[in-house]
């Protein structure tokens, strides 16, 4: 098994996707969840244009995503990028996709209430 290596990706939204990807949001979680579980995507969320009031206002703000993956090569990000629902239905605007190789060295101990944030 090759050695497991720390992806940054940076996901832009295509323009005016907004509906899409709220309406499909349970489906993205859905799918993602067993590579939350696996290790595979180590933390994941939104983009925003600017810092949001709450979170109807960081709804509206929604510029893209931010995952950090677990991957032996950045062909197997790829692979998971392409199969996820907002790929697949057009939110990530793929050619403008920037994937970052690093280490991840210090990461803070999440409590029980953001693990479950994730499943809600």
């Amino acid at each position: 098994m090759s050695q497991q290596k720390d992806w940054l990706a940076r996901l832009p939204d295509h323009p005016n996707v907004l509906a899409t990807r709220l309406e499909n949001r349970p489906l993205h979680l859905s799918h993602n969840k067993p590579h939350f579980e696996s290790g595979k995507i180590t933390f994941g969320g939104p983009l925003y244009s600017s810092q949001p009031k709450d979170l109807e206002d960081g709804f509206k703000k929604i510029t893209g995503s931010l995952h950090l993956f677990k991957a032996a090569s950045e062909e197997e990000v790829w692979e998971m990028i392409r199969s996820d629902p907002y790929a697949k239905l057009g939110v990530w605007n793929l050619d403008e996709v920037v994937i970052t190789p690093m280490k991840v060295f210090v990461i803070a101990k999440f409590d029980e209430l953001r693990t479950l944030q994730f499943v809600i």
